[in-house]
């Protein structure tokens, strides 16, 4: 089976492809997408439309699945926020219904972290995500990086956490179809 696990925001979009059976997962696809900023709102959605279709017939993934907006975090969202990224992700929903013939599954990120945390551990933080997910896949994170243009020194990027973001939902759901 292959799933299609996206965290989307209105700045980037995380996306994985995991291959799954019962004898293990396996990591197929891993990048972010950085939404359009400029133009109107239906070009900036025509845009991402195209991108997620493009995935989509590259893919061709068994079922899709999307870490669904929180309608309100104290200090962190309003309705500038919230709006925005509810249209992209209903967008992006609507899209993969009409390409695969399945809604997608929305799962929240407070269940998600739950779900994938070490039993020993408090909850993971957006920046534990990396280390984490690579370690249920057994493999090193592969982290992108950049030339940071004022100290000259490689640094990773901040789309990682976007992207363990995106391949975490995946692991999320793979966990609870399990059961």
């Amino acid at each position: 089976m292959r799933i299609l696990s996206l965290d989307i925001s209105t700045t980037t979009i995380g996306l994985a492809v995991i291959d799954y059976d019962d004898q293990g997962m396996n990591l197929v696809f891993l990048d972010y997408f950085k939404p359009p900023k400029k133009g109107s709102i239906f070009k900036r959605l025509s845009e991402t439309k195209e991108y997620i279709l493009g995935i989509l017939d590259k893919y061709k993934p068994d079922d899709v699945a999307i870490e669904d907006f929180i309608l309100f975090m104290a200090g962190k969202s309003g309705a500038k926020t919230i709006v925005p990224l509810a249209i992209i992700n209903r967008m992006i929903g609507l899209t993969v219904l009409e390409v695969i013939g399945k809604e997608p599954h929305l799962f929240n990120v407070n269940s998600i972290r739950a779900k994938l945390k070490r039993d020993d551990k408090k909850r993971l933080q957006k920046e534990d995500m990396p280390d984490r997910v690579a370690e249920i896949l057994g493999i090193d994170f592969p982290y992108k990086t950049k030339i940071n243009k004022k100290t000259k020194i490689q640094e990773r990027i901040v789309e990682n956490e976007d992207m363990a973001d995106g391949i975490a939902v995946g692991l999320y759901f793979i966990k609870t179809k399990e059961k």
